[in-house]
């Protein structure tokens, strides 16, 4: 969830609550990708993550929650799958932050895997990670490795590792 920078500062110290207590994560956005990450997080710009799948699962309509129990993912599933990969890294105590600009490149993860920075794309389908791909390419961001969660099997091409979303709790 991304929210209102004004609306953010004023529920600062109720999401550092939250966070303090294990119900949530804050995914600050960065502005580069060197190290540590945490050093360029932008302090209120965040999205906001619940620590548990079956809470994110809970708070939705029983309509979506019935499509889900019955495998009909026909509705918006993006978010589901994307919360589902966030607790998989929350689970694994790893540090975790998203990437957006302006110009409409996002990164739905960035995070350090076998000790370097990796982004990390969450496709609903087996999209081809548009902007991902793009930082890659460009020798500015210095990044080489992107790991792709989707309902596909499991892959690598160049420097991209496909992995289905069941194995997102063993990036490391």
């Amino acid at each position: 969830m991304v929210g209102n920078k004004n609306k953010n500062y004023t529920y600062k110290s109720a999401l550092t609550w939250l966070e303090q207590y294990g119900l949530i994560k804050l995914c600050h956005n960065i502005t580069t990708f060197e190290e540590p990450l945490s050093a360029f997080k932008i302090e209120n710009d965040f999205k906001v993550y619940l620590t548990d799948i079956g809470l994110t699962i809970g708070m939705l309509d029983s309509d979506i929650k019935f499509k889900i129990l019955t495998n009909d993912l026909s509705f918006g599933k993006g978010m589901i799958y994307e919360s589902l990969v966030a607790d998989a890294l929350i689970k694994s105590k790893k540090d975790f932050y998203y990437f957006s600009k302006r110009s409409g490149l996002k990164i739905d993860f960035v995070s350090k895997v076998n000790s370097f920075i990796t982004l990390l794309e969450v496709k609903a389908k087996n999209g081809n990670a548009k902007s991902a791909k793009e930082v890659l390419s460009n020798p500015k961001y210095n990044v080489d490795r992107l790991v792709k969660l989707t309902s596909s099997n499991l892959g690598e091409t160049q420097n991209i590792l496909t992995i289905p979303y069941y194995l997102s709790f063993k990036i490391n």
